[in-house]
């Protein structure tokens, strides 16, 4: 196990790996027995971390794609904190379980009247440019996976294509 004691400080402390992510951090125990026991419950926490973290990189629920969005480009962005607000709106608005693919036209017409509601601080309805930039933002979390599943369908066809190649030069 990875408990180990800082010279200052009368508790142990753990440290693991799990698929490459590092876990850190003090037990509050003061014996070794006890750590190894925390140490125990955090490995279970962090396997579960783990998974969810693993299954956001491939999930199409909005609250996920939004994220990772917002770790990829949107927080680099001039306007990063209106960008974080329209996605707040969208993830309000669809919900956090709703899917990607699953937002249908239907779903965006019903968004569009939803802003078109809103108001600013000073009261009056916010312009038509604000909610044409709700939908821009939308069709960017729309782009995102699809350029994921674009690439991941070219590269499946180039395996496809190699494999059918060395068929063909094997016989």
């Amino acid at each position: 196990m990875s408990l180990y004691r800082k010279p200052r400080s009368p508790f142990f402390y753990f440290e693991f790996r799990i698929r490459g992510h590092r876990f850190y951090g003090p037990t509050k125990a003061t014996t070794r027995r006890e750590a190894e026991k925390v140490e125990a419950g955090e490995r279970e926490k962090a396997k579960q971390r783990v998974i969810e973290i693993e299954a956001a990189r491939t999930s199409l629920r909005i609250d996920d794609v939004a994220g990772r969005f917002w770790k990829a480009n949107g927080q680099h962005y001039a306007c990063s904190r209106n960008t974080w607000k329209r996605l707040d709106l969208l993830i309000k608005f669809f919900g956090k379980d709703k899917l990607v693919t699953e937002i249908t036209d239907d779903d965006v017409r019903d968004l569009v009247a939803w802003r078109r509601g809103h108001r600013t601080k000073s009261g009056a309805l916010i312009a038509p440019a604000t909610v044409n930039l709700t939908i821009m933002q939308l069709k960017t979390l729309f782009a995102t996976p699809a350029a994921r599943a674009r690439a991941g369908m070219a590269q499946a066809l180039a395996r496809r294509a190699a494999r059918a190649s060395a068929r063909i030069d094997g016989r």
